[in-house]
């Protein structure tokens, strides 16, 4: 039977098979994920070999691929720059920003003659899952806890009241996970040019995509209306001001930024489904091209693999 090795030959080349034959562990050691990680990050790591260096892949993913706890992470950077990579006539890694601060962004792709700067970032919630079990007053054991849907900052600025905790101050987070994904593409933004075609590869370990919709939209709110003539009541859904992309207080500090381009991952079985999610900012200083965005969706249709039902929030 050949070794994962044998079967993997660029991720070998990439990680040193001699390394990987020291360091067996690396394949297998509890937390590291299921196969068709390693399998998917082998095919993209030939996909970009075909335009990239041997060389050229060392020194960009060497590091990132034999460090464990980095390793979920590596393979969401290499599978962003591959997707990038899949229409483009040239790719570079690692690119420095071109400011003198030292700062470099993950990849540059040219897509049909335009250059599409990206920085890869992923974002692992787990809670509650990551608090500790406990029973609810019905007897009910599970993983239990409340966070604030509404920035208190932001609270405060809109003249609503700050969220306060019902639960034990542990399960507690004052802070909402839109907020959290917010300041992950700030980093990320701090790492591309100034000027250009500024894309972020969102990688979702964990957690759902309507935080980051929140993050992009603004948060949703629910009113009650009451008709007093015809006594009738409904509610209307709206969002609140807080979003970076389009016309409220915090979208001029995200003006650089031209798209985010999420992706989840996730494992069952055998496979390993694919799932993605274009979001262009409006009001971007450098809009997505049309030929860029048609390059994107195209790659992003041919790559999805859907699960034939909805998966389990599980580890990957």
């Amino acid at each position: 039977m050949d070794s994962p090795i044998d079967r993997l030959p660029t991720l070998a080349s990439v990680v040193g098979a001699s390394w990987w034959q020291m360091n067996p562990d690396w394949f297998s050691a509890p937390g590291m994920p299921q196969v068709p990680w390693y399998v998917r990050c082998d095919r993209d790591l030939a996909g970009l070999a075909k335009m990239l260096s041997l060389e050229q892949l060392i020194a960009a993913y060497r590091a990132m691929l034999r460090d464990r706890d980095g390793f979920v992470a590596g393979v969401y950077e290499v599978h962003g720059a591959a997707l990038l990579a899949a229409r483009a006539s040239q790719a570079q890694l690692h690119v420095p920003r071109g400011d003198g601060g030292g700062r470099n962004f993950d990849v540059r792709a040219t897509i049909a003659g335009y250059a599409v700067n990206a920085d890869a970032k992923t974002r692992d919630d787990r809670w509650p899952f990551n608090l500790p079990r406990q029973d609810e007053a019905d007897g009910i054991r599970g993983f239990f806890g409340e966070r604030a849907s509404v920035d208190p900052r932001d609270a405060q600025q809109l003249g609503m009241p700050t969220a306060t905790r019902t639960s034990r101050e542990s399960d507690w987070k004052p802070i909402p996970e839109s907020t959290v994904v917010v300041d992950v593409l700030a980093n990320a933004l701090r790492q591309l040019p100034i000027d250009g075609i500024n894309v972020v590869l969102l990688g979702q370990v964990q957690g759902d995509r309507e935080h980051l919709e929140r993050a992009l939209g603004g948060v949703e709110i629910c009113d009650f209306v009451t008709d007093r003539r015809t006594r009738t009541s409904w509610a209307e859904w709206r969002r609140l001001p807080t979003g970076i992309f389009g016309t409220g207080p915090k979208a001029e500090a995200f003006i650089g930024l031209s798209a985010i381009l999420w992706m989840r991952l996730s494992c069952v079985g055998d496979d390993l489904y694919r799932t993605y999610r274009l979001y262009e900012n409006p009001t971007a200083r450098c809009p997505l091209p049309a030929p860029v965005r048609t390059a994107f969706a195209a790659t992003m249709q041919e790559w999805t693999l859907l699960p034939p039902e909805p998966l389990p929030h599980s580890a990957p």
